[in-house]
């Protein structure tokens, strides 16, 4: 009843330079969306995408080569599984792979012509990057470098030829991250390694990814960051993270919990912690995080738990703390592969990792397998390797139950305009899309597709809306 074409505004308003592709099932609906002349500059690909041949001839008809893919096709598990295997390798390293509506997974009638439900296999992508020995429904793409999952929907990242950003920082070397080089992860590496000792974060392992991707907007905001382990044990000393903390965030209250109070005293006594403030005790106790709470006075902005890394200090430490964390705050956990280790359980039976593969489970579908409960307020989960990050909402477990004039929605513990941005964009063009009417999806794409604005990308949506009840090209 509303006509067609808000689909192609979306795009090219959010996206100025880019060449836009559409997928589209129904021919007829194609025909008469092109004869009303309002889609110039947008291509159309026809076809089903439960079809693999079809789907393979998408990319040789568009070339490929694209750095975003949205599928909002038909919903179907085999509708979706089927186009992300026959265009994941058409991705660009750095790209984004959107995937909405999988709330319907476990619903009979939107099986199709496969046995697996996509919300379980993208679970299992997440064990495959938080595990040492993982437990995948399917093999992990190639070059698979984060997923981040909000409310019925997720996101994919491709990285560079690899699936880690980079096997460790390299001065000058801009990392892709959204289709484009962004300098944040870089410079995140950049600045540990600038350090000594240099924290294991960006040696051992590829954490400048999250850490590059979320922390960068707060770093001229007053945040008040806790850190759970000052590296006692660590072969290169204690304390290599704080200066980082100190360089990326310089106007953040720091906070340090560590168990051993002898490694807390001396490292005092050494006077290199001007306005860092200490706590000590045990994570696996809960009288201990409670004390932690009232000794801080809670009211974190970010909280990093690298720390024991047992299953029981990780899961008592948020169990304790995930209540102290602001609206708009992030819950960083470190060091999750070796969560299955027979000595890496301590006093509990759950693996973290699991418990947070339910919760991306609870996240995506209408009926849920969780292990625990899910945290009240759980925005999204970011999960690459070995680590993951998770926000808590704006008092519920979505940012917004739907777009709010001059409403800028929190992210990174800070009011983050381009979230509010992208729900107004949307909701200013007839139809608006439910993309965030019924849904929320201004969280991923407001999160994800703004560093692209200035960029000359190619994108790929699947689905034209030709079923929808205001017509087609909505989104």
């Amino acid at each position: 009843p509303y006509g067609a074409g808000a689909s192609i505004p979306l795009w090219k308003g959010l996206l100025p330079r880019a060449d836009v592709w559409i997928a589209e099932f129904n021919v007829a609906c194609v025909h008469k969306f092109r004869n009303e002349g309002k889609t110039p500059g947008v291509q159309f690909l026809t076809g089903d995408q439960e079809n693999p041949e079809d789907v393979e001839r998408w990319v040789r008809e568009s070339g490929g080569k694209f750095d975003v893919i949205i599928d909002d096709g038909g919903h179907k598990n085999s509708h979706i599984l089927n186009s992300f295997q026959g265009l994941w390798g058409s991705l660009n390293p750095g790209g984004l792979y959107f995937i909405e509506d999988m709330q319907v997974g476990r619903q009979p009638e939107y099986f199709g012509s496969t046995h697996h439900v996509m919300a379980e296999v993208i679970e299992g992508w997440v064990d495959a990057l938080l595990m040492a020995k993982s437990r995948t429904v399917l093999p992990l793409p190639a070059g698979l470098n984060f997923i981040f999952c909000q409310r019925e929907a997720c996101v994919l990242s491709k990285g560079r030829g690899s699936d880690e950003v980079t096997a460790g920082p390299k001065k000058n070397d801009e990392l892709w991250r959204c289709g484009s080089k962004d300098p944040n992860i870089a410079a995140f590496a950049q600045l540990a390694s600038s350090l000594r000792p240099v924290t294991d974060k960006v040696t051992t392992h590829t954490y400048q990814t999250m850490y590059g991707i979320f922390l960068p907007g707060l770093s001229k905001q007053r945040v008040k960051l806790l850190e759970i382990g000052l590296g006692c044990g660590m072969p290169y000393g204690a304390g290599a993270s704080i200066p980082l903390w100190k360089g990326l965030l310089p106007r953040a209250d720091v906070w340090i919990a560590e168990f051993n109070v002898a490694c807390v005293h001396k490292f005092r006594n050494e006077g290199k912690t001007p306005g860092v403030q200490f706590l000590t005790g045990d994570q696996e106790n809960p009288e201990d995080v409670e004390r932690w709470v009232r000794e801080s006075g809670g009211k974190f902005d970010v909280i990093i738990d690298d720390g024991g890394h047992k299953n029981s200090h990780i899961l008592n430490s948020f169990q304790g703390l995930w209540g102290s964390l602001n609206p708009g705050g992030l819950y960083f956990i470190e060091d999750m592969q070796v969560g299955r280790q027979p000595e890496y359980f301590g006093s509990t039976h759950h693996v973290m990792a699991e418990v947070i593969e339910g919760w991306v489970d609870a996240l995506l579908m209408a009926k849920s397998r969780t292990v625990l409960p899910l945290p009240a307020g759980l925005n999204f989960i970011f999960c690459q390797r070995e680590a993951c990050v998770l926000s808590k909402g704006r008092g519920s477990d979505e940012v917004t139950a739907g777009p709010k004039k001059n409403d800028e929605l929190w992210r990174c513990g800070s009011k983050d305009p381009n979230i509010a941005a992208f729900a107004q964009l949307a909701s200013s063009l007839r139809p608006v899309t439910d993309k965030v009417t019924t849904h929320t999806y201004q969280t991923m794409y407001g999160i994800f597709l703004p560093g692209l604005s200035k960029q000359r990308v190619k994108l790929l949506e699947i689905g034209l809306g030709c079923g929808m009840p205001y017509g087609a090209g909505a989104s």
